[in-house]
């Protein structure tokens, strides 16, 4: 049975404000997709296809100037979570369709979503509609039940697919690829304890051919993807995690894509374009922030932690980008572009940028009002863009790519045009520039607004007119070199202030006796000078305890974040993270153990894991454990810890000396315990 349509298929919804919310999105998808797992069942449909959702079609659905047939086939729903009633009714007139061979009428639209060649899907509001407006990606003729099938559903795939629970399941597309890749990322992270893992976000984007990646911090491909199974991605990444660091690095610095960008966990964002000249997808992953990927060490772990870093959320049990935590994610992103361009431009003097308060409140202003500002091009300057709320920064990346690959004339016409107002994402890459202050405001449906204050200057310095130096060895005085960047550290002092303070109010809030308070001794400042380290090796401290800091700011906030991740644990989960952490670093913890009272911090610019080491004394024999104590906590659920690895490999004697006595257990452990009753 045929039935003939236009080659593009509208479904116009009509749901409430929040149906635009992200979690709404795959439950809708998923409901919709029982369906046609349904009917493929009853009417033994053998090529009947799984709906993935397209950002690219719910983009343009949302674009009032495209051009949509929207008086075509459309259905109409309260909500995506009451779907119910016309799901039946969607199904009510299959069962019509097959029973007439297609001679009715269905003017309501609904059998579009039961278009077995459909592999798409997009919605949006749209101009003109009380709601949302649904399209579905489809070829010029619209056929149903085209090949029944004696043997069943998913028995006439596609080459390209795979039969998977009655669906034909597309192996090319990526947004099924990336959600199967995040799966592979989930069972990595918890066979190594990873602590931080992103979700893995693919997008399409067209034009990659004509931009270049050198200045960011993204790596390309050119491949079949359907060439690859999961199973064969799976082991290849396999491999990549059972080389040592060195054979990691070699093996990266060989030309060709690498399976193995899959899995590092700072890698969040997966964008490709197809190319017809020779039906391969050219892709870019990233950002990957270093070659090393964590400490393969199963009883290594940085602190006890639930949570994802700052600017992410959890999110089915992957690291997402949070907007209520966008300055936190802008910041470092910023900083991680920065870095990437000075090393790609050879500027010495690229400074770290920090998060002003003030510039913020600028940032907030209206826009128009910018220039006539007094301080515009004087003490600040601004930068903006759009960006999505699955890629917030995808429109620097693009802008960036786009720039590099463009020749000096068409820079030099693109600064001439915009320097009396902004350079757009260039301001972003200043630099002279060591503050920055953003607002966040939503412009549509998946978009936000971006715009940020830079400062303390109001002059440009462009970035392939600098002189050329090996980055980092011309940064200013009261700032260090870190990979090549110029960071602040922050000052010790304030730093053993503030650290103090908050050991006393913690003390005191939490009844823990004998907080002891915590002074600089000079002598552990040499040891920590002459200590290294690297992703997989900790420092080797003999008798002390250590924590790895980036820099000296904002220890009370960063402390209470740590109480507040260690507040989701059960007692169980303690003493068992305390185990698998005793021998190494509790992280941020050991800074709120009671019996410490000194300290001394350096700050390392080396090859691997650059960054600030603080030992704490005093040296502590080890003991062994007293009978526990009973402590009475609020009861939670039970939870349990990411597992061990199945066969870890055995302890070599030489790791067994460096490693260091365990700190008094009961006294840290009656520390976290007692961070969660108050």
């Amino acid at each position: 049975m045929k039935l003939f349509f236009s080659s593009i298929l509208f479904i116009a919804v009509v749901v409430s404000s929040k149906a635009a919310v992200d979690p709404d999105r795959p439950d809708f998808l998923k409901k919709l997709n029982e369906v046609r797992r349904e009917i493929a069942r009853e009417f033994h449909v053998a090529n009947m296809n799984q709906l993935v959702w397209s950002p690219g079609i719910a983009r343009e659905v949302a674009d009032s100037d495209s051009e949509l047939d929207l008086d075509y086939r459309r259905f109409e729903l309260k909500s995506l979570n009451d779907t119910e009633e016309v799901f039946e009714k969607m199904k009510e007139l299959a069962r019509e369709a097959e029973e007439s061979k297609g001679k009715g009428e269905y003017k309501n639209g609904l059998l579009e979503a039961l278009n077995p060649e459909l592999t798409e899907i997009g919605c949006s509001l749209r101009e003109g509609f009380s709601g949302y407006v649904c399209c579905l990606s489809s070829s010029e003729e619209l056929v149903l039940w085209k090949f029944d099938s004696s043997e069943g559903p998913a028995t006439f795939c596609a080459s390209t697919q795979y039969p998977i629970n009655d669906l034909c399941v597309d192996s090319c597309n990526m947004f099924h690829l990336a959600s199967l890749i995040n799966e592979v990322r989930k069972k990595f992270a918890e066979r190594y304890n990873v602590s931080i893992m992103h979700e893995l976000r693919p997008d399409d984007v067209r034009g990659l051919e004509t931009y270049s990646l050198d200045a960011t911090p993204y790596h390309s491909m050119t491949i079949d993807i359907c060439d690859y199974t999961i199973a064969e991605i799976e082991s290849e990444i396999d491999e990549f995690v059972a080389m040592s660091e060195t054979e990691r690095s070699e093996y990266l610095k060989k030309p060709g894509w690498k399976l193995a960008e899959l899995i590092f966990p700072t890698t969040d964002v997966f964008m490709c374009d197809f190319l017809k000249s020779d039906n391969h997808k050219l892709c870019f992953v990233g950002p990957r922030v270093s070659n090393y990927l964590w400490n393969p060490n199963p009883n290594h772990l940085n602190a006890p932690r639930t949570g994802c870093e700052e600017g992410f959320e959890s999110f089915r049990d992957l690291c997402t980008f949070s907007i209520a935590g966008y300055r936190d994610f802008v910041l470092t992103n910023v900083n991680l572009y920065r870095m990437t361009v000075a090393k790609y431009h050879n500027i010495g003097n690229m400074l770290q940028l920090s998060w002003s308060k003030e510039l913020e409140e600028i940032s907030n202003s209206n826009e128009s009002k910018f220039e006539s500002m007094p301080d515009f091009q004087v003490k600040w300057r601004y930068g903006k863009g759009v960006g999505e709320d699955s890629n917030l920064f995808k429109w620097f990346f693009i802008s960036l790519a786009k720039w590099t690959a463009y020749d000096t004339t068409k820079q030099d016409e693109f600064i001439n045009q915009n320097s009396s107002t902004s350079l757009e994402f260039l301001e972003f890459l200043n630099p002279v520039q060591s503050q920055i202050g953003c607002s966040l405001n939503k412009v549509g449906i998946f978009d936000y607004m971006l715009t940020c204050v830079f400062g303390p200057h109001g002059h440009f310095e462009r970035l392939e007119k600098q002189p050329k130096a090996i980055p980092g060895s011309t940064c200013p005085n009261d700032f260090h070199v870190k990979d090549g960047f110029c960071i602040r550290l922050g000052d010790s002092q304030e730093f053993l202030v503030d650290l103090n303070d908050f050991r006393r109010s913690h003390s005191e809030k939490n009844e823990i006796p004998k907080m002891q308070k915590i002074v600089w001794d000079k002598s552990l400042v040499k040891i920590a000078e002459k200590t290294d380290w690297s992703e997989s090796q900790d420092p080797v401290v003999k008798d002390y305890r250590y924590v790895l800091l980036n820099d000296y700011r904002d220890i009370k906030k960063r402390l209470e974040k740590e109480i507040l991740k260690l507040d989701t644990f059960s007692e169980s989960e303690l003493d068992e993270a305390f185990q698998f952490m005793s021998k190494t670093s509790l992280g941020l913890s050991e800074l709120l153990d009671p019996q410490r009272n000194i300290i001394g911090c350096a700050y390392k610019d080396q090859r691997i894991a650059p960054g600030l080491l603080c030992i704490l004394g005093p040296v502590q024999k080890d003991v062994k454990s007293p009978p526990k104590q009973k402590t009475t906590l609020p009861k939670k659920p039970e939870k349990t810890l990411t597992k061990k690895p199945e066969s870890p490999a055995p302890e070599s004697d030489e790791s067994k000396t460096t490693r260091q006595p365990m700190s008094n257990f009961w006294s840290i452990l009656f520390l976290l315990l007692a961070s969660r009753i108050f």
